[in-house]
């Protein structure tokens, strides 16, 4: 039976978490380019279709790909490319705004991205493949390989499902090697309680040095002669460099710049990378096509047309839930949402990477969904994700049990606050999940912008990856919403935020799940 988290830990994410799913549009009149989807970029792998073909919306496609194109206009992202496959056939493959705005450079479809923890997967699938080989168990202790590791305990599952203890992103910057890194990294003591799931890149690198002791080769060279090659991604690439032939297609990356209050790039391809070897937890560059190649040989169980890369047992252990997380669970190398019943497979799979890509695959009804961009942050990688559940693109309830879900026909009474009503709740809150004990302090910005209140969250120190709406519904209630224009478009269903008044001043905020407190912040100065 597939675990799902319980219903008091999914509660008390909601905020910090969950509400990671759309933001509001500034209005900007910003002409950007946009590729549509029919003339298509031939694949011998997926073939074009109409979506009325498949069983889809043509309509809802297009308000799905109309919504992409509306966040580079409204300067939410940079660019982007969309594919969606359906029972094997592409119905909706679009790329919008820049590959690089500063070279005036358009997006083009199956152009090159760094696709981050993305490649995780393919780690995780290189470690099955010796496994099958009889090389090594999932079961062996870490410290086998890895001589500096301080546990003797943790084994290579628990680098499969993160839940070694370690946390964290990592820093390659001072190591010319794998091995000298991940053994640095293996002499420090983990952090979280060993079993519980808690993600950091050391996993995947340790598995990428596991690769190496094992087969004799880089993990990288495996990575090309056992996946790569039998699978014909040859658009998928372990190291870049300004001279690769393949250069001029690979997209700029860019992260936000808080004071700016836009996107500054960090990266073109006229640099080198940035990492000195391949790091097996991050490293690859890649194509949408290729990724939905990789992605169809895991839904068809490890064969992938007449290659079979991996046994149906290895495919069906790796996509059930080992480590239960904040939004679902973790398997070996894939995160996945509860299926709406016992099957061999989950509703949903899939990965993001830490520059703005993600993919999903839906076994159940035999559809892919590869969104790729080189806008750092998951805001708008999660709204899309609530975008596919709001339009119902797929008959199947998928990743979308937090999504805001259309205002239009739900029993809301929205009230009216005038400016200096609204102003009373302006400020800066910091405050804590309630669950877990060690939830990390969120930090939430509330302003006003254009008649109504909007808000900002994230981690203390980080990004605030949040930006929603606040939707007045009276006695210092709010719901997370958003507006476009004047009408209410979209509101969360459950999650309600209640500010504190004491002696007529607000002094902090509460979300509440179903009248239960899950969320609670002070006013700071």
């Amino acid at each position: 039976m597939l675990l799902q988290p319980s219903a008091c830990s999914r509660a008390a994410l909601l905020f910090a978490v969950a509400l990671l799913t759309a933001f509001p549009l500034r209005a900007q009149n910003v002409e950007v380019p946009r590729t549509r989807t029919f003339p298509g970029v031939e694949s011998p792998a997926f073939p074009y279709a109409q979506p009325e073909e498949v069983g889809l919306s043509s309509a809802k496609l297009d308000q799905l790909a109309d919504e992409v194109a509306h966040w580079v206009a409204g300067g939410e992202i940079v660019g982007a490319e969309l594919l969606i496959v359906k029972d094997r056939r592409i119905v909706l493959h679009e790329a919008f705004g820049w590959s690089d705005r500063e070279a005036r450079r358009p997006m083009e479809r199956n152009s090159l991205f760094s696709i981050k923890s993305m490649s995780k997967p393919f780690t995780a699938t290189a470690i099955l493949i010796l496994e099958e080989e009889g090389k090594l168990s999932l079961t062996d202790p870490v410290i086998r390989y890895i001589p500096t590791f301080t546990n003797d305990s943790t084994t290579i599952r628990h680098l499969l499902t993160h839940t070694s203890g370690f946390q964290g992103l990592g820093d390659t910057e001072d190591f010319a090697f794998l091995k000298e890194w991940v053994e640095d990294w293996a002499a420090a003591v983990p952090t979280r309680p060993f079993g519980r799931y808690s993600y950091s890149d050391f996993n995947y690198a340790a598995l990428g040095y596991v690769v190496q002791a094992v087969s004799g080769v880089p993990v990288e060279t495996f990575i090309q002669e056992q996946i790569l090659r039998p699978l014909g991604l040859d658009e998928t690439y372990t190291a870049f460099s300004p001279d690769a032939p393949w250069a001029d297609r690979m997209n700029s990356r860019y992260r936000w710049d808080e004071e700016a209050g836009t996107y500054e790039r960090y990266w073109s391809n006229e640099d080198n990378q940035t990492w000195q070897f391949y790091p097996a937890a991050w490293g690859l560059y890649s194509t949408a096509m290729d990724y939905a190649e990789f992605l169809a040989m895991w839904m068809d169980k490890g064969r992938y047309g007449d290659t079979r890369l991996l046994t149906e047992e290895s495919v069906e252990e790796a996509l059930r839930p080992h480590a239960e997380t904040t939004d679902g669970a973790y398997g070996y190398g894939w995160s996945m949402r509860q299926a709406p019943r016992e099957e061999e497979m989950p509703g949903v799979f899939g990965h993001g990477g830490y520059d703005g890509t993600r993919a999903w695959a839906f076994p159940a009804v035999d559809a892919m969904v590869i969104y790729l961009t080189h806008s750092r942050g998951p805001r708008h990688r999660n709204a899309l994700q609530s975008r596919l559940g709001m339009l119902e693109i797929f008959d199947h309830p998928g990743p979308y049990d937090r999504r805001l879900v259309w205002a239009g026909g739900q029993d809301v009474a929205v009230v009216d606050l005038s400016p200096m009503e609204q102003a009373r709740y302006v400020g800066t809150y910091l405050g804590k999940n309630l669950e877990p004990e060690d939830a990390p302090e969120i930090v939430v910005r509330v302003w006003q912008e254009g008649g109504r209140l909007h808000y900002r969250a994230g981690e203390s120190g980080e990004r605030a990856d949040t930006w929603l709406h606040l939707v007045p519904l009276g006695e210092h209630r709010f719901a997370p919403g958003r507006y476009r224009g004047d009408r209410l478009e979209a509101i969360a269903p459950l999650g309600r935020m209640r500010f504190v008044v004491e002696n007529g001043r607000v002094t902090g905020f509460e979300v509440l799940v179903e009248d239960q407190v899950r969320f609670s912040a002070q006013r700071t100065q």
